[in-house]
């Protein structure tokens, strides 16, 4: 895959992915700020609670459209469609801002999920394809710091924002979209479309086992992540009486837990095989499981259990993606469309389950869950190394 570049527009990989990881902060920083800031939303719109998870739930099926993203950024390249996502993230922070009523929040969150995943595909096939393989887990990590970065950075924003009117953060994240869209189309290095014809064969063939079995895995971890993560709200307050200062001090916590992932899985991802990282992550996931069955009524080993939980999923996903990315240029965007919607599916389903399996028996039930997804992540892992070894064998 070869690499077009306008005179005057040429810039290092380092700076692209730089752009992509502010490009991508925005879309998670859209997202990130609204189960913080939903009861007021409800309020904006004098509608309950309940009706406005069920619509978040509907709009996060909209990210199964990274199936079709995929393919298109294969075709086309990288580049339009992270503008795209970033137009389209814009689009639904506006049509949420436009009017306070149930339907409008709606059709506005799933445009930015779609948004979102179309800015997730995009960026993290360009680094696929347009890095060097000794460098790309390096690069990959860079990327994801937007995620925590939307909690740590993002949240404070968007509470001084809804400050001023409950509008404030759509407006926000709406305009610093459409700021960002002209210096992606100018400045992102942009691959040549799709491949030639005599390779159209190839390119549309099946996606190879080690690709699927990286699919599995990414499932696996999300299922993991959403059964211990969803009802860790409802526990601190039930088990420990935790309110809005404290719970907002929890959520820089697992910011920051975050951010520390990422930052780790950027220094070591190339040093160390991703398969082995992913084990560290799963390892340290399930220890943070353990801590918080066994906490007690002591909450700090219960928020101690939670951060090791978030931390330890972000390093074995991260190192997930640094698999998948390693694939052929020629499956790679497809493989990161088809692993976005595995995970996109896995968060709808099990945030329903996970809520109703916290009512019915306790945290217990949803950390079970939790558990054993990260145990049979770890019971396939070994033939995923040997994938990964054929893999750094016949680098892309």
């Amino acid at each position: 895959m070869t690499i077009r570049r306008r005179p005057g527009t040429d810039i290092a990989p380092a700076a692209a992915v730089a752009l992509l990881a502010v490009g991508r902060g925005v879309p998670n920083a859209a997202m990130r700020w609204i189960p913080l800031f939903l009861p007021m939303i409800a309020r904006s719109m004098d509608t309950s609670l309940g009706r406005c998870a069920a619509a978040m739930g509907v709009g996060e099926l909209f990210g199964m459209t990274a199936l079709i993203t995929g393919r298109l950024v294969h075709r086309h390249g990288s580049r339009r469609w992270f503008a795209l996502g970033l137009f389209t993230v814009a689009l639904g922070n506006a049509l949420g801002a436009a009017a306070p009523v149930l339907a409008a929040f709606a059709v506005g969150y799933a445009l930015l999920i779609t948004g979102q995943s179309c800015c997730n595909v995009a960026g993290q096939a360009w680094i696929g394809r347009n890095t060097p393989p000794g460098r790309r887990g390096r690069y990959l990590g860079a990327f994801e710091t937007s995620w925590a970065l939307a909690l740590l950075v993002g949240a404070p924003l968007a509470a001084g924002a809804v400050a001023i009117t409950w509008r404030g953060p759509y407006v926000l994240w709406a305009l610093a979209a459409m700021l960002l869209i002209l210096p992606v189309l100018r400045l992102l290095p942009e691959e040549s479309p799709g491949p030639e014809p005599t390779n159209r064969r190839a390119a549309t063939a099946a996606l190879p086992r080690s690709a699927w079995l990286t699919v599995g895995v990414a499932t696996l971890l999300m299922i993991a992540s959403m059964s211990g993560a969803v009802a860790s709200g409802a526990w601190l307050e039930d088990q420990f009486g935790f309110g809005v200062r404290s719970l907002g001090i929890v959520a820089f916590v697992l910011g920051s837990a975050e951010l520390v992932a990422s930052l780790t899985i950027a220094r070591v991802a190339d040093r160390r095989r991703a398969t082995r990282v992913l084990r560290s992550g799963v390892v340290i996931m399930l220890a943070g499981v353990g801590a918080m069955a066994l906490c007690g009524r002591l909450a700090g080993v219960a928020v101690a259990g939670l951060a090791l939980f978030i931390g330890g999923f972000e390093f074995a996903y991260v190192a997930t993606v640094a698999v998948a990315i390693r694939h052929p240029s020629t499956v790679v965007a497809r493989l990161v469309g088809t692993l976005s919607a595995g995970i996109t599916l896995a968060r709808a389903v099990f945030a329903g389950l996970t809520g109703w399996l916290y009512v019915a028996v306790g945290v217990r039930g949803p950390l079970a869950v939790a558990s054993v997804a990260g145990v049979m992540v770890l019971v396939v892992l070994p033939v995923l190394v040997r994938q990964e070894q054929t893999l750094s064998a016949h680098p892309a």
